[in-house]
């Protein structure tokens, strides 16, 4: 029969088990990130804002996403990265490598980068300096004919 400080040392060591599984368990719910290797997977993990990372290939580009889970509010974080360009200009080709985070309302299941203006980083603001540039030239290009369609509606 054992002694009551060896039952006291036996609790104490159960107890510390048990509080070490459990915490080992938190840990890795809150750390462990899903990878999909499909649409559908990753489709069903953004719908339900669940931590995964998947890599998109469209063709034209390749796409890194990682759904880094609820932000603030009715949102859900995800990180977007345009890891290849393999057709496009080189101006384009600036693209290549740049990221950023966008923000999709929960169940929203759709390409992060659908809404651009969800997003914020410097693959954002490249794509916009890039569409102010091409109506800039547009523009300057077309000024006449601009000008004249102004003219006719006012």
């Amino acid at each position: 029969m054992l002694s009551v400080k060896k039952k006291k040392r036996l609790v104490v060591a159960i107890f510390f088990i048990a509080a070490l599984a459990v915490l080992s368990l938190i840990l890795f719910k809150i750390t462990y990130t899903k990878v999909c290797n499909d649409d559908s997977c990753f489709s069903l993990a953004l719908s339900a804002c669940q931590r995964a990372e998947f890599m998109k290939d469209t063709g034209d580009a390749r796409w890194y996403y990682k759904i880094k889970g609820a932000s603030a509010g009715d949102q859900c974080e995800i990180y977007v990265k345009l890891a290849q360009l393999r057709r496009g200009s080189m101006e384009i080709l600036k693209l290549e490598g740049r990221d950023m985070i966008c923000y999709l309302p929960y169940s929203i299941v759709e390409s992060p980068q659908k809404d651009i203006e969800r997003c914020h980083g410097s693959l954002r603001e490249e794509i916009q300096s890039m569409l102010i540039q091409k109506m800039h030239s547009y523009l300057l290009e077309n000024i006449g004919q601009v000008s004249r369609e102004f003219t006719r509606i006012v």
